[in-house]
C-alpha cells in the first residue's frame, strides 16, 4: 500500500500520514495546522499529494538556511512526470501592490531554485502569488504574519496505472 508523505512544519521533518481508502473520499492533508482541502479523490486516482511552506523574513523573499532545507528535501521527493504547484504568499502588512509584488518574487525565487537544481524530466509547474489571501493564521500577533510569509509548494507524484486483464 502507498502512502501520501506530508512535509508539514518548518523542522521539515517527513511524516507519513496514516492509510485511508481513496473510494469517494475527499482528502486532506496538514499544512502549518491548516486543513487544505486537496480535492477529491476516487479509485482511480492513485496519486500521491505532498504540501509544504517555505517561510520569509518580512519584506523579503531570500531564500534562508531553513528554506534551502525544506526545498532540498522536497526536491528527494520529486519524481518523472510530477506536478509542482508553487504559491506565493504575505502578511497583510504593507500595501497591496507591494504585497503582491513579494508574493510574486517569493514565489519566482522558490520556482528558480526547483527549477535549477531539479534533474528529474517532464516535471509541470504551476506557479501563482497572492499578497491578499489565504493567511494560514490571523495576522493580529508576529507568529501569525510569520506564518503568513510563506510559498506554498504541492506536488502530486502520479502512480503508475496498472493494467486490468
Amino acid at each position: 500500500m502507498r502512502t501520501p508523505k506530508t512535509l508539514a512544519s518548518r523542522d521539515a521533518h517527513i511524516e507519513e500520514m496514516p492509510h485511508t481508502s481513496i473510494a469517494a473520499a475527499t482528502t486532506q492533508r496538514t499544512l502549518v495546522g491548516t486543513s487544505v482541502e486537496t480535492g477529491t479523490a476516487n479509485e482511480h486516482d492513485l496519486s500521491d499529494v505532498t504540501e509544504l511552506a517555505v517561510y520569509f523574513a518580512p519584506g523579503s523573499s531570500r531564500l534562508d538556511s531553513k528554506a534551502l532545507l525544506v526545498l532540498q528535501q522536497f526536491l528527494t521527493l520529486v519524481q518523472p512526470a510530477s506536478r509542482i504547484r508553487i504559491a506565493g504568499r504575505t502578511d497583510n502588512t504593507g500595501t497591496p501592490a507591494l504585497n503582491d509584488a513579494i508574493a510574486y518574487q517569493r514565489a519566482a525565487r522558490v520556482e528558480r531554485y526547483l527549477r535549477r537544481h531539479l534533474h528529474v524530466p517532464a516535471v509541470q509547474f504551476e506557479v501563482g502569488s497572492s499578497g491578499a489571501c489565504c493567511y494560514a493564521a490571523a495576522n493580529v500577533t508576529e507568529t501569525g504574519r510569520q506564518n503568513n510569509r510563506r510559498v506554498e509548494l504541492s506536488l502530486t507524484v502520479d502512480a503508475p496505472r496498472q493494467v486490468q486483464r
